[in-house]
């Protein structure tokens, strides 16, 4: 089981850094982007555990939070590599 959601972790890992790149789409329009294409990852998920857990509210909103989670600390990651290139003195 714990492969499958790592597969499911990287499938929507993967599918955030596709959605990233839309233009014009900003913040919720982006995450509900991202979680209407896991349905199919999350089939995954169902087959081997025999279980319908697309429709449970508990899966959807810790995928929801999996999203917000990842999105917060890729843009940390990025401001602090924004703020370490202000501070570097020039040469």
């Amino acid at each position: 089981m714990k492969l499958d959601i790592l597969k499911l972790a990287q499938g929507i890992m993967t599918a955030i850094h596709v959605v990233e790149k839309i233009k014009g789409a900003k913040g919720i329009e982006k995450a509900d982007a991202v979680i209407n294409s896991t349905p199919d990852m999350i089939g995954v998920l169902e087959g081997a555990l025999s279980k319908d857990v697309l429709n449970d509210e508990r899966v959807i909103s810790a995928e929801r939070n999996f999203v917000t989670a990842y999105v917060a600390l890729q843009n940390t990651i990025r401001d602090v590599k924004a703020a370490k290139v202000k501070d570097t003195p020039e040469s």
